[in-house]
């Protein structure tokens, strides 16, 4: 898959972002969108460039992952409701980039990728998703999931760091080198997936109203 596909629908995702910005009523996390897919395309841009160019990425890619499961964590403690989880999110969110920093500053140093961090971060994402389902649906109000744009991001990310957990966990094992280039290949299309989903939630609560003659 073309290296340029995912930034195509990353962008994709960042321009139906923008229509936050004229609605009302919109969530807090919901307006830090914008802001964070743009960084991600500057990020996701300048990546393309350097391995175009045949120079490694990792220097970039490392620090900018971090903030990436940083703000999908902060995401997460802002969608769920649970006081308890809110907090251990809030340490969370505190303590795994000191620990990323420690990784790959003195232990994955680039030009290699922090797989352990990021598959922890991953394994915390997951986990955060799996209770905000618990939390929906045994909530006692009726909840219309098709409107609901947290639905449909938890399911982006649930579905998006249950994958990355798999392939990075494992990426430091000497495999047949065919096999983790279908997996990485599987990661592209899994990241399309996320930003589709992340389009959608922007998009869902969109009314088009008619009109009558």
């Amino acid at each position: 898959m073309p290296l340029y596909t995912t930034l195509i629908f990353l962008s994709l995702a960042f321009l139906c972002s923008l229509t936050l910005f004229f609605r009302n009523n919109v969530s807090r996390y919901l307006k830090l969108f914008p802001f964070f897919l743009l960084f991600a395309v500057v990020v996701e841009s300048v990546s393309e460039y350097l391995v175009a160019h045949r120079h490694y990425n990792t220097a970039l890619l490392s620090p900018a992952t971090t903030l990436y499961i940083c703000f999908y964590l902060y995401t997460l403690y802002q969608i769920i409701h649970n006081r308890r989880v809110k907090k251990i999110l809030i340490w969370v969110i505190i303590v795994y980039p000191i620990i990323c920093a420690v990784n790959i500053l003195f232990i994955q140093k680039p030009p290699q990728f922090h797989n352990l961090t990021y598959s922890l971060g991953g394994f915390l994402i997951v986990i955060a998703s799996i209770y905000y389902f618990l939390e929906l649906f045994q909530a006692e109000y009726t909840v219309n999931l098709l409107r609901e744009p947290a639905f449909w991001i938890c399911t982006g990310l649930l579905l998006f760091f249950t994958y990355s957990f798999y392939l990075y966990g494992f990426s430091g094992l000497r495999a047949n080198r065919k096999f983790f280039k279908y997996l990485y290949v599987l990661y592209d299309v899994s990241d399309i997936f996320l930003y589709s989903l992340f389009s959608i939630a922007f998009l869902c609560t969109i009314r088009i109203s008619k009109s009558s003659s």
